[in-house]
């Protein structure tokens, strides 16, 4: 799979399901603005700069598009998402 124009795709780590103290399942879907998440560049488009595939980065939480293959989880966003690339 592959992303065009200013466009980033980052493999998600699978998140072990969150329980509350109640032991009350958090879905994924819960997060709430101003949080981040990290991911593993596996794309870039040709427009992108200073992002390469390989690339740890961090992006608001709700940034993007998820896509869901059989076993892994992709967010698709686009390069202006993209918050920090750890070096």
């Amino acid at each position: 799979m592959h992303v065009i124009t200013n466009h980033v795709l980052v493999e998600e780590p699978v998140v072990k399901e969150q329980v509350n103290e109640l032991g009350l399942y958090i879905p994924e879907e819960e997060k709430k603005w101003g949080q981040t998440a990290s991911g593993k560049v596996t794309s870039v488009g040709p427009d992108v700069k200073g992002v390469n595939v390989g690339d740890k980065i961090y992006y608001m939480a709700k940034a993007g598009e998820t896509i869901k293959t059989d076993d892994i989880i992709y967010r698709v966003m686009q390069d202006n998402e993209v918050l920090a690339v750890e070096d």
